[in-house]
């Protein structure tokens, strides 16, 4: 692949509309609105950001790396990531 792809969240999408206080509104939902969260059990839960920041500090490490820092692939992932992308 000769061009990079970017990933982006396409809140983009969900904010603009034609109409200015409309999209202010939505704006603000989006900044203000909380976290939304997965508990144990699947179920989701919108939350402060500071309810999010307790429940990822209460999981074990093991847990908590799911949800935070550098993701990066497993080594056979990457592996087959390359051998498809013809760089391995």
């Amino acid at each position: 692949m000769e061009t990079k792809l970017y990933n982006t969240c396409a809140n983009c999408q969900l904010v603009c509309v034609p109409d200015k206080e409309e999209r202010k509104r939505r704006y603000k939902l989006l900044l203000e609105g909380g976290v939304v969260v997965q508990n144990p059990d699947g179920s989701l839960d919108a939350v402060s950001p500071e309810e999010a920041r307790r429940r990822l500090d209460a999981m074990d490490p093991e847990t908590r790396a799911l949800y935070e820092g550098d993701p990066q692939p497993s080594p056979e992932l990457w592996e087959l990531f390359t051998q498809t992308m013809g760089k391995g």
